[in-house]
């Protein structure tokens, strides 16, 4: 089978640039000329799938399809995505969009249709996401006083805090086997 990654590498003019590398061989993802980020891969049928930020004046969240950039939103606040996975024919994307505040809200895209998981008061991210029988997991993190972030998983929008706030916390990945989730 064939192996993808997806990541940066650095221009000769010194930018960041997001690529993939199928079996070891790069593609870059954008032209070069701003800085971008891949941050994950999905492959789904003969699709594959990337998601990653692009600098266009500020960060915007970009899903890339067979090499090919769809912008998720319009570059006017800054945004990451983090994480695709397809299902059923829906694309759903996890990442951050920045408010009129600056506070980062932890969102979810399906089909290119922007979900705010949490109200913008306080920072939050949303980096993984996976789909299971029809429900749909997210994870992240949510700093609601300014000492420490909590880890978050979102069940269909719904959270769910994983730590008490104590410590610094994130969760990064979430999977699903059975009626068990890990994140």
């Amino acid at each position: 089978g064939d192996v993808y990654a997806a990541g940066t590498a650095t221009n000769a003019s010194g930018k960041q640039v997001a690529t993939l590398w199928k079996n070891g061989k790069p593609q870059a993802l954008a032209d070069g000329s701003t800085d971008s980020w891949a941050w994950f891969v999905f492959v789904s049928g003969g699709d594959v799938y990337v998601a990653g930020t692009i600098t266009s004046g500020k960060q915007a969240a970009a899903l890339w399809k067979n090499g090919v950039a769809q912008y998720l939103t319009d570059g006017t606040a800054s945004a990451q995505a983090y994480s695709v996975f397809v299902s059923g024919g829906d694309v759903y994307v996890a990442g951050s969009v920045a408010n009129a505040s600056g506070k980062w809200v932890a969102t979810l895209w399906k089909n290119g249709v922007a979900q705010s998981l949490t109200d913008g008061t306080a920072n939050a991210r949303a980096y993984p996401v996976f789909v299971s029988g029809g429900d749909v997991y997210t994870a992240g993190n949510e700093k609601k006083d300014y000492r420490n972030a909590i880890a978050v998983l979102w069940k269909n929008g719904k959270p769910q805090e994983l730590t008490d706030g104590s410590s610094e916390a994130s969760a990064y990945t979430v999977s699903v086997s059975g009626s068990d989730v890990y994140a």
